[in-house]
C-alpha cells in the first residue's frame, strides 16, 4: 500500500498498515487473525480523532494540505476494506449456501 502520509500523524500510518495486515490475512484465509486484527480499531478510530483534533490549531493552509493526506490515507484504507469484504463475501457465500441448504437436502431419510 503507498503511503502518502507525510506530516500527518503517525496513527494513519499504522492505520494503513493494520489493514494491509488485515487484508494479507484475509487473503490467506486467516479470519481469526482478520477479526483479531479489526478489534485494534475503535481504539485506533479514537486516538486518529484525538490527534487530528490536535492539528486544528495549525495554520489555516497547514490545515488544508494535511486534509488531503489525511482523506487520501482514509480511502486507502476503505480501498483495503472493500477488498477485505468481497474476499469475506467469497468465502462466506458457499458456506452460507450449505448452512441454508435447500428443503430436499434438510429432509431426513
Amino acid at each position: 500500500m503507498k503511503q502518502q502520509t507525510a506530516d500527518l500523524p503517525g496513527e494513519y500510518a499504522a492505520a494503513e498498515k493494520l489493514a494491509s495486515a488485515m487484508l494479507a490475512a484475509a487473503t490467506e484465509g486467516d479470519w481469526r487473525t482478520v477479526v483479531s486484527l479489526r478489534r485494534e480499531i475503535p481504539a485506533m478510530a479514537r486516538r486518529l480523532d484525538r490527534e487530528w483534533s490536535a492539528i486544528a490549531a495549525l495554520d489555516p493552509q497547514q490545515v488544508r494540505r494535511l486534509e488531503k493526506a489525511r482523506v487520501g490515507a482514509i480511502r486507502r484504507v476503505l480501498a483495503v476494506d472493500d477488498q477485505i469484504r468481497r474476499l469475506s463475501d467469497a468465502w462466506r457465500g458457499p458456506i452460507d449456501g450449505w448452512l441454508r441448504g435447500s428443503p430436499a437436502a434438510r429432509e431426513l431419510n
